[in-house]
């Protein structure tokens, strides 16, 4: 085969492999275990693991607001709401906003 050839495999395949990620989509397990993920990134990084539930609580409001497909392949927001606030307590973040929002003033400083 060529390269070609190859490259349209190749993209047939990626093609595939979305539409079923999109149709199917991860069960609801696997999305509550993303999002306690998500929340130890965000406490490791030193952010507060209640801005998922912030992020959450406007896509709640969203999805309301147009309606989506979201919610075919994604448990709700209420109740990945539920999950995260349940999982809250297993963390300690110290409030690094301060030194988080210097760090940013000297970013944009210099560009």
């Amino acid at each position: 085969m060529d390269v070609e050839e190859l490259v349209d495999i190749l993209n047939e395949s990626v093609g595939e492999i979305i539409q079923t990620m999109v149709n199917s989509g991860y069960s609801r397990e696997q999305e509550y275990e993303a999002d306690i993920a998500a929340m130890c990134f965000m406490a490791a990084a030193g952010y507060q693991p209640s801005g998922l539930i912030d992020m959450l609580n406007e896509l709640k409001t969203v999805n309301k607001r147009v309606g989506s497909g979201f919610n075919k392949t994604h448990p709700n927001p209420s109740q990945r709401i539920y999950y995260a606030e349940r999982a809250l307590s297993r963390f300690n973040v110290a409030d690094t906003s301060s030194s988080r929002q210097e760090r940013f003033k000297l970013h944009v400083a210099a560009q």
